[in-house]
């Protein structure tokens, strides 16, 4: 991606507080980055916030990459191949870059990614900071000042959704910001039910 950044949480099944510290914290991130943009004679950024399932990470390619480079490594240190042997088996090794196991399998990354270049054609324009509506077990409340949701049908019909884009969050106590959004069960039942084919 040039000029971005992704910031994940796994939620917990049974909580809804893990879901508001994380919005809370990208709402004071993206207000900062804004911020700074603008200073430096920038629009400012758009910022997308996402739910979705993801298969859980494995980073065995990069293990068996480390394993297989150190088993060269320590074979010439202890001179059982000489060097040229020592090349031509690490190029054989199967090179693994760019992988990042909670990124892989990741559908809130795949929704806010596919969103984000979406862009103002898609009724997302920024700078804004755009939050998945699924996060909330009702409306949006109150506290969140937002314009109206924007309904989001991709090409990829799974990824559907609405967004809003978050205007300000007025300062409200954890109880109050907990009840109003999903916990991980709840967020589970939802997407689970949405990937299934009708």
């Amino acid at each position: 991606m040039n000029d971005g950044a992704v910031a994940y949480s796994n939620v917990e099944l049974v909580r809804s507080d893990k879901v508001w510290r994380f919005v809370e914290r990208c709402w004071a991130l993206y207000q900062e980055a804004t911020t700074t943009d603008r200073r430096s004679g920038g629009p400012g950024i758009r910022g997308v916030i996402a739910v979705g399932l993801r298969a859980k990470g494995s980073n065995r390619a990069i293990v068996a990459q480390d394993k297989e480079l150190t088993a060269i490594i320590e074979d010439l240190v202890a001179g059982r191949i000489d060097k040229q042997k020592a090349l031509a088996d690490a190029r054989k090794v199967r090179r693994v870059f760019d992988i990042i196991p909670q990124l892989q399998a990741n559908f809130a990354f795949s929704r806010a990614y596919e969103a984000e270049q979406a862009g103002s054609a898609a009724g997302f324009p920024g700078p804004n900071l755009y939050l998945d509506t699924a996060v909330f077990a009702r409306d949006v409340p109150d506290w969140i000042i937002a314009g109206q949701p924007i309904a989001w049908t991709p090409k990829k019909a799974s990824l559907a959704t609405s967004f809003i884009a978050i205007r300000g969050i007025e300062n409200v106590s954890d109880e109050v910001a907990h009840a109003t959004l999903r916990s991980g069960q709840q967020l589970l039942e939802l997407l689970c039910f949405n990937a299934e084919p009708h």
